[in-house]
């Protein structure tokens, strides 16, 4: 018997089948762009994007703000001059020391808070729309150290002659009235005292005009009262850690008072018994005869001339 062969039927004429020849695997789309546009056409597929521009806020207020600038609240009349309003918070402080001027601008109610000078209402007038307030007899550098004392509540005053420029703030605060001033600048004082005190032994105060010298003594008493706390702290100083030559060596140019207070207040604080005549021998104040003599001679010398 012969074997029987499978005979496969021939191919037919008609069209292939829905997919024949082609993968099953579903084909790719294109990927979405990222774009600001409202809307996304792919196709005849609407898409609708994902990222939206996040809304523009401010700081101090959570709300959106619009991103379009409006034009009415952006102009203004050249006619309404920024002075007024300005005028409301500030101070227009005219300072004059000699042929030196310069103006200066703060906040009238740091002024007002800080000082009795300026709460009391002195007499102003009006420039340029700021209430001003004319100070006469200041330098302007001082001003400049007292303003931005107000400010930053430092005393911007370490350099040449730091303690003149100390006592000149002392007798600024003392005329505006200001105890707060005056208070940070004896710290000041003692401070600049304890730094150079070193310096005075080999440097004569009365010498060197950045020291305790006669000229800021005799402003200090000049322009401050009696009663004056930077008195007190010149004379105690002088008193306690004082040297001879610093008085004999420019005697005339310090002040009588102060030297009578320097006086008054050595005895005060020294030992009853230091000096105590009765401890010592009486031969101490005797005089030399021959040394009377002498003088006695020689003046009638003199006279006979």
């Amino acid at each position: 018997m012969l074997p029987t062969a499978s005979v496969s039927s021939p191919p037919s004429s008609g069209p292939p089948a829905a997919g024949f020849g082609t993968s099953t695997t579903p084909k790719p789309q294109p990927p979405v762009i990222s774009s600001f546009s409202p809307k996304l056409f792919i196709g005849s597929e609407e898409r609708k994007l994902t990222e939206i521009p996040l809304p523009i806020t401010t700081r101090e207020k959570s709300q959106p703000k619009s991103q379009h600038m409006h034009e009415d609240g952006l102009r203004a009349s050249n006619k309404d001059s920024p002075d007024f309003f300005l005028s409301r918070f500030f101070l227009h402080v005219s300072v004059e020391h000699t042929e030196q001027k310069q103006n200066f601008y703060v906040h009238a109610e740091l002024l007002k808070d800080r000082t009795k000078f300026f709460k009391t209402e002195p007499p102003m007038i009006h420039t340029a729309g700021f209430p001003t307030v004319e100070l006469s007899n200041t330098r302007p550098e001082t001003f400049a150290i007292y303003v931005s004392l107000l400010y930053t509540n430092k005393l911007r005053t370490k350099g040449p002659k730091e303690w003149h420029w100390l006592c000149r703030l002392y007798i600024l605060a003392e005329r505006l009235r200001d105890i707060k001033t005056k208070n940070l600048t004896i710290d000041g004082m003692i401070l600049y005292l304890q730094e150079t005190a070193l310096l005075f032994s080999s440097t004569p105060v009365a010498k060197d005009g950045a020291n305790v010298d006669a000229t800021s003594l005799t402003w200090l008493y000049e322009h401050t009262p009696k009663n004056s706390p930077a008195r007190r702290l010149a004379v105690d100083y002088y008193a306690q850690s004082g040297r001879a030559e610093w008085l004999l060596s420019n005697k005339s140019e310090y002040p009588p008072q102060f030297v009578f207070d320097v006086a008054v207040c050595m005895m005060q604080k020294r030992p009853c018994s230091l000096f105590a005549t009765h401890k010592m021998s009486s031969a101490y104040y005797h005089e030399d005869a021959v040394t009377t003599d002498k003088s006695a001679a020689t003046k009638q010398e003199v006279d006979a001339e």
